[in-house]
């Protein structure tokens, strides 16, 4: 069954913007779509139609996903906006998230955006609601850092997700970590004090800290430690491997 869409689509390449068109024709969309690469022609777009979503590329020669979220803001829009972009650290990928992007998806991984948009066209989420944790899954699952997210709430810092990268890096089978206390793999005996201490600030930081494999035994890796939905939830991405 064919289904109709509006999509405001924010890129300067208009190669890009045929393939994602493209792409969302062979999801079973027909497209009613618009090219646009500036604030203005953006603004004017949102002024003088009704859009059902807005994909935007990450960084373009005069615009830039961030402001197109703040001209949403400012009309107080809540259509729903996926950044389309190349190969995004998760940095950026979760603070877009943070700015309020939906998702985000890689061009080269293109089939991922039709179930992206079914999934925000059935399930709006209201304005003002912390991010959904399935969406901060999500942007962790298809980066190639290694990254884990650990809950602040729980006596010994549980581990609620791990992306394949991370579980890589660690050795240990991801459905394995869930649930995990951070300890498990770690041996640095007061990083979970550190990491108290820093949570308490809700500042980001960076540390390093010693840990375990259990092939290799023990190695150093630097972290770098985010805030990701309130102060309840924390990132920490690896930088370097281990050594």
């Amino acid at each position: 069954m064919t289904r109709s869409i509006k999509a405001l689509i924010v890129d300067d390449s208009p190669d890009d913007a045929v393939l994602i068109e493209a792409a969302l024709r062979r999801g079973g969309f027909e497209v009613l779509g618009q090219r646009v690469e500036t604030a203005d022609e953006m603004g004017a777009a949102l002024d003088t139609g009704h859009w059902d979503v807005v994909l935007t590329d990450f960084r373009m020669p005069r615009f830039d996903t961030y402001s197109a979220l703040d001209l949403l803001h400012e009309r107080g829009l809540s259509t729903p906006c996926i950044v389309v972009s190349g190969v995004i650290p998760v940095e950026n990928a979760l603070a877009f998230v943070k700015a309020g992007a939906r998702d985000f998806v890689e061009k080269d991984d293109l089939e991922r955006l039709v179930p992206v948009i079914e999934r925000e066209l059935s399930a709006r989420v209201n304005d003002g609601e912390l991010i959904p944790l399935r969406v901060i899954f999500d942007a962790l699952e298809f980066t190639g850092d290694p990254v884990m997210l650990i809950d602040a709430q729980t006596p010994q810092l549980e581990i609620v997700h791990a992306n394949p990268a991370l579980a890589a890096l660690v050795g240990w089978h991801r459905d394995a970590l869930k649930g995990e206390p951070l300890s498990a793999l770690f041996v640095d005996a007061g990083l979970i004090d550190r990491l108290r201490d820093y949570f308490e600030t809700g500042d980001d930081t960076r540390i390093e800290a010693r840990g375990h494999h259990p092939e290799y035994g023990d190695y150093h890796a630097h972290w770098h430690v985010h805030a990701v939905r309130g102060l309840r939830y924390w990132m920490l991405v690896n930088r370097g491997g281990c050594a």
